[in-house]
Parts: C-alpha cells; structure tokens; sequence
C-alpha cells in the first residue's frame, strides 16, 4: 500500500502501476493511514517528507547533501531538511552500507543501534535471460552506467582512455548510459577515445548493454553502495572499480580496485581486463558469485526484518 499526498488516490494508481510494475498495487491518502490499518510507515529514499505517529523506518542510500552541500544556503536546508527530519522522528534507520551506517553516526549522530545496515541486491540471473548487445562496428566496448556528474568522475575515465596504448585504444569503444550534464561534454571530446553517449535509456536496453560489455567501470569518488557495481557483476561482466570506501564495499573481492582520480591506475587495470583472457574469466567468475551471494530477495527479507523491530520497538 502506498501512501500519497493526492487528494484523489484512485486516480493515481494506474500511474504508479506502470512506475511500479505492481499489478495489484493501492493507493491511499497519507492523512487515512491509520483508517486503513497502516501499521508502519517505510519511507524508502533518504529521509521524510512528512511525519507520522506511526512506527516508521527510513532507508538512506547516501548523505552526499551533507558530503558536498550547496552554495546556496535555501537549496543546502532544502536537501538536507528530510534527512535531518528523520533524524528527529523516525523509528529506526536502514543504510545501503557500513560506510553509510558510519557516516550516518558521524554527521547525523544517530544511535548506532537504530540502524541496521542491508546492502541492496540483485536479481538472479541465467544466460538466457538477456540478449547481449552489440555495437554496429562490431567492435567491443567497456561500459560505465550513471549520471554523468562531476562526483561519478568520468574525466578520469576519459583521461584513462587516453593512456591506453593505440592498438587497444583503436578497438574499443567506452558505452555510457545514463542522465547527461552538458557540463560534462567536453570530458567526452577527449582525443583518440571513442565514445558514445546514449543518456538515459530502458531498464531492457540497459540489461543488454550490461551483457554485450567486455568490462565495466565505475570510477565514482563517492557513493553510498555503488549498485552498477553489482548489477554488471550479475551479468559475469569483469568490474574495475574505484576505491571509494562504498563502491569497494560493494565489489568485495571481486573487482580490479584502483585509487579514486588515479588515470595512470585505471589505464592500467583497464588493460589487463581487455587483454588478460584468464583475469576476464577469473573476474567474470567472482563477479558472479558476488552478485549471487546478494539477492534482492535476501534485501528484501533483511528489510522486513528491520520492519519487525520497529514495530517492536
């Protein structure tokens, strides 16, 4: 059941059923929760836009406002009000990571022992359940998933590129799927690097992009999981991945590991994934087995384990 601030739920509901992909799903005023025998409010995404009386648990995936808050100071109260509203009213807390839990101590000073830390999963996944692209040259391509913003650092990606010797270079194309910032665009008119920029594209064509890539990068500076590590992993994709302590989290042992902003490092690591057959397979393998050892089921179960303590609390 969902709780929504619309004055008439019922006419809603088709729209948060195509969002949603719930067939059976139900809407219903925020204000009529407890009309309907709401036991507990689950507020999924970084902190509370409204309050309730009701027990309530608050999942936050990153406390980036807080990381790098705005300039302004109304834009900077605007982002961090919900997380800090949490803070006073909530039951208990669930983060994505440690490193989130940790963070969520440090800045927020919340009692450690209100929250419980359930990393996201994924789903699982056999070889015939997607068909793996391919690009129209037939070459192959490395693939990085995200919003293009600053703090996700696909500058260092680009310069990375760059230091590839030509022979590879020339081979692969770099695939980037995610919501553009024209800010970016000249990171992307590096010289000598392929790329191409699709933006923001279908939870099915990402899946495909996913299959067909000979490597994925993640070079991210900061994340509070970094879930595109995980989801390649599931498709046996070989991961490079940053340092940053929540995206490490994440990977595991599982991943080639650079350090956050180090060119010369991932230009290496990129190489030996393209050009090493047995570190690819060896990578592919623990991906795998990563990926499967943290289902969304297992989060889910986790997470209605967490519901069950607040409710007792």
């Amino acid at each position: 059941m969902l709780l929504v601030p619309d004055l008439f739920p019922r006419l809603v509901e088709p729209r948060l059923r195509d969002a949603t992909g719930v067939a059976d799903i139900s809407a219903i005023r925020q204000a009529d929760a407890r009309k309907f025998g709401v036991q507990l409010v689950w507020y999924p995404w970084n902190g509370m836009t409204w309050t309730t009386t009701l027990p309530s648990v608050v999942t936050v995936h990153d406390l980036w406002p807080f990381v790098s808050p705005a300039d302004e100071q109304r834009k900077r109260d605007r982002e961090q009000s919900h997380y800090l509203r949490a803070v006073e009213s909530a039951t208990r807390f669930i983060a994505v990571s440690r490193f989130t839990a940790d963070e969520m101590v440090e800045r927020l000073k919340i009692d450690r022992a209100r929250i419980d830390v359930i990393p996201h999963g994924v789903a699982r996944l056999t070889i015939d359940d997607v068909a793996p692209a391919r690009l129209p040259s037939g070459d192959r391509y490395v693939l990085f998933v995200g919003e293009t913003e600053a703090r996700k650092d696909v500058a260092t990606l680009a310069r990375a590129a760059a230091l590839l010797p030509q022979s590879l270079r020339s081979s692969i194309v770099f695939v980037v799927a995610g919501k553009k910032q024209r800010t970016m665009a000249d990171v992307f008119a590096t010289p000598g690097v392929r790329f191409d920029i699709l933006g923001e594209v279908s939870d099915g064509r990402l899946a495909s992009l996913f299959a067909g890539a000979s490597a994925f990068v993640f070079p991210s500076r900061y994340e509070g999981f970094g879930l595109p590590v995980l989801e390649a992993m599931s498709y046996g994709v070989p991961v490079i991945a940053s340092d940053a302590p929540a995206v490490k989290e994440a990977a595991g042992d599982a991943a080639l590991i650079f350090t956050a902003g180090d060119a010369a490092a991932l230009a290496s690591a990129l190489e030996r994934a393209l050009t090493d057959v047995d570190l690819s397979r060896r990578l592919s393998e623990a991906g795998r087995a990563r990926a499967a050892s943290m289902t969304v089921d297992l989060c889910a179960e986790r997470t209605l384990e967490a519901f069950g303590r607040a409710l007792a609390a």
